[in-house]
């Protein structure tokens, strides 16, 4: 039983839709100033986000970049190895001039939720939390079979949002934090 005023949330009620860009050209290069940039895995593999990790977007390519980062967000690795995935970073402000890549996802607070995404980070980026989404990353994604790598993304997805957290109210901040 818990304690009086705790509870048990999904994180699918903490969050909104999990937010993903997609697979864009880039250059050798990080995005000057005046052009777009996609993020780096790298760019949230240190647990805070550094933009300037990031590959200058081809001309050619820039009309299917489509998610930027966006304020009071984490940017979540889905990809790359057991031991990136999760790797986690909180978003502080807009970025207009960069997009998100296929291998990032985006939370952010659902609306009236009350969450508070830097502690919702820190949860994220947990030890316990982070053994979770790496177990959810199970199957080949060196896979050639786009069927496959699809059924893979859906049950990532599903799992990321299914998690369970242990809220309790706090009194200094009025949002929701974890345990």
């Amino acid at each position: 039983m818990l304690p009086r005023g705790w509870r048990i949330k999904k994180l699918r009620e903490l969050v909104g839709p999990v937010d993903a860009g997609v697979s864009v050209n880039g250059e050798d290069r990080s995005a000057g100033l005046g052009e777009f940039g996609v993020l780096k895995i790298s760019s949230v593999t240190a647990g805070v986000f550094r933009p300037a990790l990031n590959k200058a977007i081809r001309a050619d390519e820039l009309q299917r970049a489509a998610v930027h980062p966006l304020a009071d967000a984490i940017l979540i690795c889905r990809s790359n190895t057991a031991a990136l995935v999760g790797a986690s970073a909180y978003v502080e402000r807009n970025y207009a001039n960069l997009y998100l890549p296929d291998t990032l996802w985006q939370l952010q607070s659902a609306p009236a939720s009350g969450t508070h995404m830097p502690w919702l980070k820190q949860w994220i980026a947990s030890d316990t939390t982070r053994s979770s989404l790496s177990k959810l990353a199970t199957g080949s994604r060196e896979s050639n079979l786009l069927d496959a790598q699809l059924d893979l993304l859906r049950k990532e997805k599903a799992g990321l949002m299914g998690m369970a957290l242990t809220l309790f109210p706090t009194r200094d901040r009025g949002a929701l934090s974890f345990v």
